[in-house]
C-alpha cells in the first residue's frame, strides 16, 4: 500500500502528459460507436458471454452505457446534431427513448436511489463541466451540491460520497465526501471513471506507472492508502466490476477477466467474430450480473 508522495505526483503528471483524452471529442471529430448487449453468466471463476445484440445500430456516436437498477434496461448517451442528450434504452420493447433536450452536452448518466439522474453536463463550447442533477425524465434540476469544477467522470461511492476524474491539465482525481469535504488524492490520471469497488468502502481508478504501463489501482476511502490491482489490457481505459473481486475488461475483439483478490493474470472469456465487434472500447455491467453492454467503434 501506498500513500502518494509529491514527487511520485509529478512523475506520474509527465508519464500523463502524452495522453490526450478529453470528456468527449469535438462535435463532428465523435467515433461512430454502437452498443451491443449480451447475455453473462458467472458460475465461480467461470464467465460465459452470450452473443451480443446491436442496441443502437445507428450511424453516429452512442455510448457511456449504464444498467438500471431493477435490469430493464440502460442509459447511454448519443450524438444528436452535434452535441450529446441522454436517452433509455428498454430491453424489453427493445426501443430507445430521448431523456434530454438542452442546448448542453449530457454525459455518463446514472440513476441514484431516489430516482434523480446525476449526468456530466457541459457547455456548447466545452469550455467547462460540472455534475448536474436532472430528473429521471430528463428536466434539469440544478447543479449537484458536490460537483468540482471541470468534472470529466464521476463514481458514486454509495453513503462515502463521490469520486471525480477532472479535466484539467494535471488531470486531477478527487474524492468529496458524503459530509462534504473535498480532497485531493492525486494527479495524473489515465481518463476513465472512477468506480466503487462492490462489497466495499473503495474506489478503483487508472493510472500509469513509471514506465508509462497504465494501471487500475485501488483506494481505501476510510485509510486513503492505494493499492495496484492490475495492469489494463489492450488500449481501452474502461472496465467493470464483477460479484466477488472479479474484472471484466475489453481488448480488440475479445472481453478478458481477472480475480483481483487472487491475483494472476487476464484470462480471456469471450471472443467476437465481424467487423461491427473488431474494436471494444467499453464495458458495463447490469447490477445483477446477468447482462453486459459491449461499446465498439463501427467500420
Amino acid at each position: 500500500m501506498m500513500k502518494p508522495q509529491p514527487e511520485e505526483t509529478m512523475r506520474l503528471i509527465a508519464a500523463c502528459a502524452a495522453l490526450i483524452l478529453t470528456v468527449a471529442p469535438a462535435a463532428g471529430q465523435m467515433p461512430s460507436t454502437d452498443i451491443f448487449v449480451a447475455d453473462l453468466r458467472i458460475d465461480g471463476r467461470t464467465i460465459d458471454i452470450g452473443t451480443p445484440r446491436n442496441a443502437t445500430a445507428r450511424q453516429g456516436y452512442d455510448n457511456q452505457p449504464w444498467f438500471l437498477r431493477d435490469g430493464s434496461g440502460f442509459l447511454y448517451n448519443a450524438d444528436v446534431g452535434g452535441q450529446t442528450e441522454i436517452f433509455r434504452f428498454d430491453l424489453g420493447m427493445w426501443t430507445a427513448t430521448r431523456l434530454t433536450e438542452t442546448p448542453e452536452n449530457e454525459f455518463s448518466p446514472s440513476l441514484t436511489a431516489d430516482g434523480t439522474m446525476l449526468v456530466v453536463r457541459w457547455p456548447a463550447d466545452m469550455s467547462t463541466g460540472a455534475l448536474w442533477r436532472y430528473t429521471s425524465a430528463g428536466a434539469p434540476i440544478g447543479e449537484h451540491p458536490a460537483s468540482v469544477e471541470r468534472v470529466g467522470y464521476y463514481g458514486v461511492a454509495d453513503d462515502a460520497g463521490l469520486a471525480f476524474f477532472v479535466n484539467d491539465s494535471a488531470r486531477t482525481f478527487k474524492v468529496v465526501t458524503a459530509s462534504g469535504e473535498e480532497r485531493t488524492i492525486l494527479r495524473g490520471l489515465a481518463g476513465s471513471p472512477p468506480q466503487h469497488i462492490p462489497g466495499t468502502r473503495a474506489v478503483s481508478f487508472m493510472m500509469p506507472a513509471d514506465d508509462g504501463q497504465i494501471w487500475i489501482h485501488r483506494l481505501d476511502l476510510a485509510s486513503g492508502d492505494i493499492e495496484r490491482i492490475a495492469p489494463r489490457v489492450g488500449e481501452t481505459l474502461s472496465y467493470a466490476w464483477l460479484p466477488g473481486n472479479m474484472l471484466l475488461m475489453p481488448g480488440g475483439n475479445a472481453v478478458y477477466a481477472l480475480d483481483s483478490a487472487q491475483g494472476g493474470e487476464w484470462r480471456e472469456v469471450a471472443r467476437f467474430d465481424g467487423a461491427d465487434l473488431a474494436s471494444i472500447v467499453r464495458i458495463a455491467v447490469s447490477a445483477a450480473g446477468d447482462r453486459v453492454a459491449l461499446v465498439a467503434e463501427q467500420p
